[in-house]
């Protein structure tokens, strides 16, 4: 490649990731009140065995069959928990999501059917979706009917952790990948009771476009003030009703830094929280990240060679009706075949 273009992207990229004074987090939520950025806020913790147990969630889904109008994915899901560091229960679910678009006067729902969703759902049944719902559309445009298994896969693992809170005690904690903040009106709803559930609720994010008010990388702006050991930073910004943010480093040898949210309650303690998590973040692996969200993750992925046996149990299934299908599918895999070409 050529040394001089090297060169030049490398000094445009240095003139812009430097630390520029940055102030303040910058949230897309206005219901945050930024708070300014101070070396004062970082706060030391250690790693703290303890008989509190924490529930780790995640889930993951893959379309088997997609069209503009219809499509029917795999969702998983998978929780574990975790006492004295040791897993002492574990699950595994799956099930499937048949989306399609129906006509409601001016209105295109997208209504999502459930098949053999009753570990998590209370029975199979039909989530409704408004198509131009702005929590869910892209945009000024209709929200893709592709994006709706993702949505129901959320809803499936807050639902877990529903079910959870009812079995752990108030110092346990609920961990879900991601954030607890809800993307449409169902997941609202189950926020709002888990918020007032017994059990410590969290979410990590492995990453995060959290920036300043400068256009900096906030975890960025942390790691210049080279802190060492584990340290959680608090507050980034406040609010009444909204989940309390925190970053935080969980290994001393950790090259991450993570964002945490967790909905506040008077007696939340964050150097209990974070070093019960803590305890958890040794393996070599991924070291300063959760256990048991690796584990999580890793069970709850849905593998491409599984999506063949799916899809293939399908052909088999329709038979010679398996053609009619056809012009559906192609409306969407033009990209599969020119992948497959390159």
């Amino acid at each position: 490649m050529d040394k001089e273009l090297l060169s030049r992207i490398r000094e445009k990229i240095s003139r812009n990731i430097g630390i520029k004074g940055d102030s303040y987090a910058v949230l897309s939520n206005p219901g945050y009140s930024p708070v300014h950025i101070s070396e004062d806020y970082f706060h030391d913790f250690d790693a703290k065995n303890s008989e509190n147990k924490i529930a780790f969630i995640d889930g993951g889904n893959m379309e088997l069959i997609s069209s503009s109008g219809i499509c029917l994915s795999l969702i998983r899901c998978y929780y574990c928990i975790y006492g004295e560091n040791k897993r002492v229960e574990a699950k595994r679910s799956e099930f499937f999501a048949f989306v399609y678009s129906e006509n409601k006067g001016e209105k295109v729902l997208f209504k999502a059917e459930i098949f053999n969703g009753a570990g998590i759902f209370e029975s199979d049944g039909v989530l409704e979706f408004d198509s131009m719902d702005p929590d869910i559309r892209k945009g000024g445009s209709r929200a893709d009917i592709s994006s709706i298994p993702g949505i129901v896969r959320r809803i499936a693992e807050l639902k877990i952790a529903q079910k959870l809170s009812e079995k752990l005690s108030k110092d346990d904690i609920i961990i879900l990948d991601g954030n607890l903040q809800p993307s449409n009106k169902e997941e609202e709803k189950i926020l709002e009771r888990l918020k007032r559930s017994a059990p410590i609720l969290a979410a990590i994010s492995k990453t995060s476009s959290l920036m300043t008010d400068k256009g900096n990388a906030f975890s960025a702006v942390l790691e210049s003030f080279e802190k060492p050991g584990k340290w959680y930073y608090y507050p980034i910004a406040h609010s009444e009703r909204l989940p309390e943010i925190f970053c935080v480093r969980l290994h001393g040898r950790s090259e991450y830094i993570f964002k945490l949210e967790a909905f506040p309650r008077q007696d939340f303690n964050p150097e209990e929280v974070f070093g019960l998590l803590a305890s958890n973040c040794r393996d070599p692996v991924f070291i300063g990240y959760p256990y048991g969200l690796i584990e999580a993750d890793g069970l709850a992925r849905i593998k491409n060679n599984e999506k063949d046996f799916y899809t293939s149990s399908l052909m088999a299934s329709f038979g010679k009706e398996w053609k009619k299908l056809k012009p559906y599918i192609n409306t969407k895999n033009a990209h599969s075949v020119l992948d497959s070409i390159s």
